[in-house]
């Protein structure tokens, strides 16, 4: 029996492609000539790269189809073609403002014209070659082509069919779309919602109100094949899970080989395979923020910026941050597994110590304690991280989740330290711990739902009452005993009456604590007499008046008497 081979599907962003070349080269300052010569040198780059040339030497049209097509670059000359004529009709139209000229309006439509053949071409082409996506974005570009030519023409009806045809595909690809093509889609609606409204102007003219709601009505409405293709799109986009494009081959890899993974997890119900699992897991997502770290250092390390590397590095951080999210969540659960082996470890340990009560054992307990403990704040501080990322991320659901096990890991690092306290003699400390653990205990059964930390804590906080009274008794006792040992020792002290600094000459070691006299005798200190203070302003001085007259008689000189100073 022969098999049928059938071709893999080519895939081609349509709208993308033809956004950042015109966004690019000419149309951002509405320069279509500069547009169109772009067109005609990437069509020929094209030709060469694919070797798809009409003829040595002697020209021999080449007719593009379907069998031809082996990858993106194929399906490129049709929509350069067509980029290329509507170009040079608007071009056309800039310069039919100036002036009017019947022989430029002909022109223009033949123009708008071979671009609606070339769009059409397209269309066709990815019907039989392309993807699912590349067939609605080819759609999308030939009936706004056509709807172009309607405008010009002034057939209303079958250009405003056009346009709301484009318009609702736009609106739906949005949907399924990553960031970069969602954005796309945005613009392309924006765009066409202006040349809706005067179509829908004229049109209503013509038609009438009840056959221009009946027309509206009619072409709202998607095609049962159309649907499909939707229904598969939306299907990949599920799959997909993030609506961030991811352009490297090597970071797509990884992110198959953790989806791939990742659907193993729910079989396996073994903890040692889980791990394994999880290790696996986090290894791919590693090598993938890596990779990503690297494109982003790489981005920012250009010299010369363009608005498609601002736009790269955007997405970049999006999907570093992604990463991380993810990265985190299956960190947690790996740690958690962990968590739970390392207490049944000390469970068993703690057991076996009540029974033997040796000094090997003792020390086995408290080594398997500071584990937990390092291993419960190392999940805190995982679980901080998390909602953080979690917020940046905008995913709620995540965020408000997680604030259950991180009480449960905050109730059980408070128990097992104040359990710490009390094997190490320090009854005050075990015993404030015991009263906050019962607070954080409460929070915690509120807030986090049914599992392994929620049974931990609910039966942590059955124990709590019995810990915390033996650990109240005990800390009493033990300051009643510090007590007692104070006062004999304070009972045994002999002060001397002199103090030291009054003896220097005999110094005795053993009683010798008066080393000076406390309080210090004061002194009393003459003090300002305020007489002159208060008397100065009521004291009378004689006047100064007749002494600086006779002064300035005798300053008087040559000058003075010559009439010039």
């Amino acid at each position: 029996m022969d098999v049928e081979t059938k071709a893999p599907s080519v895939s081609l962003s349509v709208l993308t492609t033809v956004k950042d070349s015109q966004t690019q080269y000419g149309l951002r300052q509405d320069d279509y000539t500069r547009y169109r010569q772009y067109c005609c040198s990437r069509l020929t780059r094209i030709r060469k790269s694919v070797k798809f040339h009409h003829g040595k030497g002697h020209y021999k049209k080449r007719k593009l189809e379907a069998k031809h097509v082996k990858d993106e670059r194929f399906l490129s000359i049709p929509l350069f073609n067509a980029e290329r004529a509507w170009s040079y009709a608007m071009e056309l139209k800039a310069l039919l403002t100036k002036d009017d000229d019947s022989r430029k309006q002909h022109h223009l439509l033949r123009k708008l014209k071979r671009a609606v053949k070339w769009s059409k071409e397209l269309h066709d082409l990815s019907k039989q070659v392309g993807d699912s996506r590349t067939q609605i974005e080819a759609e999308v570009y030939s009936t706004w082509m056509e709807g172009n030519e309607h405008i010009e023409r002034s057939r209303w009806k079958e250009a405003l069919g056009c346009h709301l045809r484009s318009k609702l595909l736009c609106e739906k690809l949005a949907e399924v779309s990553n960031l970069r093509d969602e954005n796309r889609c945005k613009e392309m609606v924006q765009q066409l919602t202006q040349s809706i409204r005067l179509c829908k102007y004229h049109a209503k003219r013509q038609l009438g109100k009840e056959q221009m709601e009946k027309f509206l009505t009619a072409s709202s409405a998607l095609d049962s094949d159309m649907e499909q293709k939707f229904g598969v799109l939306l299907k990949e986009h599920k799959t997909q899970g993030s609506k961030i494009p991811v352009e490297n081959k090597q970071i797509q890899l990884a992110l198959e080989k953790a989806s791939d993974i990742k659907t193993t997890l729910p079989s396996k119900s073994d903890p040692k395979d889980k791990l394994s699992t999880l290790t696996d897991l986090l290894k791919e997502y590693v090598k993938a923020s890596s990779i990503c770290q690297t494109e982003l250092l790489s981005n920012e390390g250009a010299k010369l910026r363009t608005v498609n590397l601002d736009r790269k590095a955007e997405y970049l951080k999006l999907l570093k941050l992604y990463l991380t999210f993810q990265k985190l969540k299956f960190k947690l659960d790996r740690g958690q597994i962990q968590f739970e082996e390392l207490l049944s470890q000390v469970k068993s340990v703690g057991i076996q110590a009540e029974e033997e009560k040796g000094k090997k054992k003792k020390k086995q307990t408290k080594v398997a304690l500071s584990s937990v403990l390092t291993s419960l704040e190392s999940l805190m501080e995982i679980t901080q991280t998390l909602k953080l990322t979690a917020e940046e991320v905008k995913d709620n659901q995540t965020s408000t989740e997680i604030q259950g096990p991180y009480l449960c890991y905050r109730t059980l690092r408070c128990y097992y330290k104040a359990d710490g306290f009390q094997s190490r003699a320090e009854f005050a400390k075990a015993y404030m711990l015991y009263q906050l653990c019962t607070k954080l205990a409460k929070d915690a059964i509120e807030a986090s739902k049914e599992g392994y930390l929620l049974k931990e804590v609910e039966n942590i906080a059955k124990e709590l009452p019995k810990k915390q009274y033996k650990a109240h008794a005990m800390a009493l006792m033990d300051q009643n005993t510090k007590e007692n040992t104070l006062n004999k020792s304070v009972a045994g002290l002999r002060i001397e009456p002199k103090p030291l600094l009054e003896r220097l000459g005999t110094f005795n070691w053993g009683s010798d604590t008066n080393l000076s006299e406390f309080p210090i005798k004061m002194k009393g200190a003459p003090a300002k007499q305020l007489y002159f203070d208060v008397a100065y302003h009521s004291i009378a001085f004689d006047s100064f008046a007749q002494r600086l007259e006779t002064e300035k008689k005798n300053s008087a000189g040559l000058l003075s008497s010559l009439g010039l100073w």
